[in-house]
């Protein structure tokens, strides 16, 4: 028998995904967070990866700091919410 989820993913998590959207880039949940979800636990937060490059990420939001910016991680700060952006893969390698 499968087990229904109900999560609530914040407002500020949906409004990464959103802002990242409406500027034409796809966004994604990625991470501990899906694993979570699937093991029905609720994530203690929302990693998330875009096709948007670090730059572009960074040029959206106005608290965006680069924290990994040699792998292309961005972190981005929408009040109390923290929350790690991923550069898609575009190489074909994970």
């Amino acid at each position: 028998m499968f087990k229904t989820l109900d999560f609530r993913i914040s407002s500020a998590v949906l409004e990464c995904i959103h802002t990242l959207e409406n500027a034409g880039f796809e966004a994604w949940l990625v991470g501990g967070c899906v694993r979570d979800m699937l093991r029905g636990v609720r994530p203690a937060d929302f990693d998330q990866c875009s096709s948007a490059p670090p730059e572009t990420v960074m040029g959206l939001f106005r608290r965006a700091f680069p924290t990994g910016l040699r792998h292309g991680t961005i972190t981005v700060v929408l009040g109390k919410t923290r929350q790690s952006k991923i550069p898609r893969s575009t190489s074909g390698k994970a």
